[in-house]
């Protein structure tokens, strides 16, 4: 009998050295479930994944600071092994307040470190600027979805209602290829560093029942044929983060560069930043031990 997901994900936290426990959140007004994956000891420490990522692409971010804190790393409904999503456009902001105020309250936490990875990054800004006292830090893992109004072109044709939901179901659906394709255009810069059990851990991710439709729904959320949507911007409300703000960012990030994002980040009042070179999107992939140095330094 093949392993469960639950299972192969365990697996794949276990080989990077982390020893993460899951459990399922009730996430009443989202009327869903999330799950976050739990290990170390010490302070809280939420992570929020970019994109469809699940839990275990953090894995090494994971690993060096749950000899810190407590680190819970979530799932979202629609990915992993939690529910499914139900989102419409020009709800992102209010959902991502939800879910992160949920999810604190599901785990009895009135404060925590709050770190993001990409749309996690946003869904972390958008909740500590409705809630700042409930974060201790803000740390950013590469650029929110909100700072550029450059959008990759293929995210604007999947935003398109027959067309988008039609490829992801044809040319683009769930594929070992069609994983490493998503690596390889936004995620990296060097395919060859993802981790071949990564691209399966993924790619088992996406086949899950409602999973790939639930990233879908989520890009429609974010970017429309035009680019990115206005009510996803954050450009005005980024000078009004009051807390300790730290970001890690490759220096090849193709979805967001720091030649067009930068400005815009360094609005933030309480700001610092580390460039990783030679490193993309999830810079972590690309040059693991430099970025793992940056966040030491940031977090001490």
């Amino acid at each position: 009998m093949s392993p469960t997901f639950e299972q192969v994900e365990r697996d794949y936290f276990s080989r990077r050295g982390v020893e993460a426990v899951p459990r399922r959140l009730a996430l009443e007004r989202l009327d869903g479930e999330a799950t976050v994956w739990t290990a170390g000891s010490g302070p809280p420490l939420l992570m929020l994944p970019g994109g469809p990522f699940v839990a275990g692409s953090l894995a090494p971010l994971m690993a060096e600071l749950s000899s810190q804190y407590t680190v819970h790393a979530l799932e979202r409904p629609g990915v992993g092994l939690s529910s499914t999503l139900s989102l419409r456009p020009g709800d992102l902001f209010q959902y991502a307040r939800m879910l992160v105020e949920d999810t604190l309250a599901a785990l009895e936490l009135d404060e925590v470190t709050l770190l993001g990875n990409s749309l996690g990054a946003t869904m972390a800004i958008v909740h500590t600027l409705a809630r700042p006292e409930t974060v201790a830090k803000l740390i950013l893992v590469s650029p929110p979805a909100g700072v550029d109004r450059e959008i990759p072109a293929q995210l604007k044709v999947l935003s398109r209602p027959l067309l988008g939901k039609l490829l992801l179901t044809t040319v683009g659906k769930p594929s070992i290829e069609a994983t490493k394709t998503m690596f390889a255009e936004a995620m990296v810069e060097d395919l060859a560093q993802v981790p071949e059990d990564l691209i399966e851990l993924q790619t088992q991710a996406h086949l899950l029942p409602g999973a790939w439709m639930a990233w879908w729904v989520m890009i429609r959320g974010i970017v429309d044929s035009k680019g990115l949507r206005p009510d996803v911007e954050l450009f005005e409300e980024l000078p009004k983060l009051s807390v300790p703000t730290v970001m890690l960012w490759g220096a090849l990030d193709k979805v967001t560069p720091p030649s067009r994002g930068e400005p815009v980040m360094r609005t933030i009042p309480n700001f610092d930043l580390r460039v990783i070179e030679g490193a993309g999107h999830m810079m972590w992939i690309d040059q693991e031990q430099a970025t793992l140095e940056a966040l030491r330094e940031l977090v001490a």
